[in-house]
């Protein structure tokens, strides 16, 4: 990439913006669409990913901590249904 982009993103924004995503992920974990061992892994690295980020921005530790929490617990919490 030629050049440096940069641009501002919240803690907050990018904290909504990835739990969305892992809402959606379990979505499909809970209606079995199409693999749900894939949308699970796919939620897992998005919050890796999002935890990361968070480190790297110097984002509050006890905020990054809980959020960090909730987000685990949520997708430790999603079963899929059964059909």
């Amino acid at each position: 990439m030629k050049g440096n982009t940069t641009f501002d993103l919240s803690y907050a924004a990018m904290t909504f913006t990835t739990e969305d995503f892992i809402h959606d992920c379990m979505d499909q974990v809970r209606d079995r669409q199409p693999d749900p061992q894939l949308w699970l892994e796919r939620a897992r690295a998005a919050m890796d990913l999002w935890y990361s980020l968070a480190c790297a921005g110097r984002a509050p530790k006890g905020a990054v901590d809980v959020d960090h929490r909730r987000l685990m617990n949520f997708i430790a919490n999603t079963t899929p249904n059964r059909k």
